[in-house]
């Protein structure tokens, strides 16, 4: 009875790899099957076990089939942080913030605390209220700086820069939400592209099935606004270093995550091993941030060195601290 109940598990767990890899571009699928990829692990390894014990190489190789399929996205993570930027690290470094202020609810004193605690060369903010902007602007740190803040009430957003900020504008669905703020940053000796986003956010359901459609179809909404920060950024010209910011209100597990690693780095990835959870930092039934929902991406030609989650927020979001080289 066990060798029979052991070889049904082996089958479904090869067949989840399977299938989970086959549509890991899925928004909700995909998602499931990277999500559970740690218990999963754990019952390769128990079954795999049981199977040397038992000589049954069929069972070994579906076992070793599921452990490859799991571990290729872990692998390529590792490889990626490995592997050398394309230009040489010889520009100014660029201190980094990224800040979700909380629109509704947030904490003036402690967000502000936390940016006076890092002082940031390009600093992005997320769901600036014009009052938030009157706060953010009169904030010692901040009130040398070049600032831009676009948006509408709630979800506008502000970007802040020690060097000259040209060609701002706002990026947004045709007719729908605004999700990133852009422009041109003159750093000495050459020039960075960079967009503080905001992407709409999943909301929770009352019922499972509603809350599957609605997640599988936020996702796609989300993918699409990345591609058109992407496709912006690309229009503002060849040759300049890249830089994305924000609330992506994603996953790491998630095919979108998937989708911006393929061509950008994660900068806290890069430069720290940590979980590096950011989400959400005031809610009452978690004592810690349960998940990566904040980032800081990384064109081609930058790297980064450092990178900290910043546990003072005052906001249901902790702040991102990324040290950036050109």
């Amino acid at each position: 009875m066990m060798r029979v109940v052991v070889k049904v598990l082996g089958f479904a767990v090869a067949a989840w790899a399977v299938l989970g890899f086959v549509f890991r571009d899925h928004p909700l699928l995909g998602t499931l099957y990277l999500g559970l990829r740690v218990p999963l692990l754990l019952l390769c390894f128990l079954l795999g076990g049981w199977a040397v014990r038992q000589h049954s190489l069929r069972l070994v190789g579906l076992v070793l089939l599921g452990l490859a399929l799991l571990f290729a996205p872990w692998l390529h993570a590792v490889l990626v942080r490995a592997s050398p930027v394309e230009m040489a690290r010889n520009g100014t470094p660029v201190r980094v913030l990224t800040a979700n202020v909380m629109a509704q609810g947030g904490d003036p004193v402690l967000v502000l605390e936390a940016v006076h605690g890092h002082p940031c060369d390009l600093c992005f903010f997320q769901e600036v209220t014009p009052e938030w902007k009157a706060r953010l602007e009169k904030e010692g740190v901040l009130r040398p700086l070049h600032r831009e803040c676009r948006g509408t009430a709630d979800g506008g957003q502000c970007m802040f820069s020690r060097w000259p900020l040209r060609n701002v504008s706002m990026v947004g669905e045709p007719g729908g939400a605004e999700v990133a703020l852009c422009a041109v940053v003159d750093l000495p000796g050459t020039e960075l592209a960079a967009c503080g986003v905001r992407l709409s956010p999943p909301f929770s359901r009352p019922d499972l099935w509603e809350a599957a459609e609605h997640f599988t179809l936020n996702g796609k909404r989300r993918s699409a606004q990345w591609e058109l920060v992407v496709k912006h950024l690309g229009s503002l010209g060849e040759g300049r270093h890249r830089l994305v910011a924000g609330d992506l209100s994603t996953l790491e597990w998630e095919p979108l995550y998937a989708q911006a690693r393929q061509l950008w780095t994660d900068g806290y990835r890069r430069a720290r091993w940590g979980y590096g959870a950011t989400w959400p930092a005031r809610d009452t039934r978690t004592p810690f941030p349960l998940v990566r929902w904040d980032y800081v991406w990384l064109g081609p030609t930058l790297d980064a060195t450092d990178a900290e989650v910043i546990p003072l927020s005052g906001s249901d979001h902790r702040a991102l601290y990324v040290m950036v080289q050109p």
